[in-house]
């Protein structure tokens, strides 16, 4: 696949991070890699850049990514955590760990902006009392 993904990408930042993944042979497939990676770029960028579509519609660059795959399969993790740990040594506010509702609202009212950051979805979205007002928290 990165012989047909790769040249997609625009020189730049991404596609010195996605060639460094292949060349280390990272097991996450290159779309999650560009998703993660576009994630993070969106996120430091915020609202502060945008691009106008027509007369007073603004696209704004932020991207908001589920990477999903049958268990065992695509390795997400191994590579997620790599562009976590990138984020954070930029300066990105990401929210990890054990997450819950009180600690997202917490975290967005002390820093307004983050990553949140789940390797498993079954983690967040658990049927426990404390995790239920997640969904409602998310949207």
């Amino acid at each position: 696949m990165s012989e047909t993904f790769l040249p997609l990408v625009p020189d730049g930042w991404l596609k010195s991070y996605l060639t460094a993944m292949v060349e280390c042979d990272n097991e996450m497939p290159l779309p999650f890699h560009f998703l993660a990676g576009a994630s993070v770029i969106g996120n430091m960028i915020g609202l502060d850049a945008w691009a106008t579509l027509v007369r007073g519609v603004r696209i704004y660059p932020n991207i908001n990514a589920m990477l999903l795959s049958p268990a065992g399969k695509c390795r997400r993790g191994e590579g997620t955590k790599i562009t976590m740990a990138i984020a954070r040594r930029a300066g990105v506010n990401v929210f990890a760990g054990k997450t819950t509702p009180e600690g997202l609202v917490d975290d967005l009212a002390d820093n307004g902006n983050l990553i949140l950051y789940v390797e498993e979805l079954s983690m967040l979205l658990t049927k426990q009392d404390f995790q239920r007002p997640m969904i409602p928290v998310l949207t």
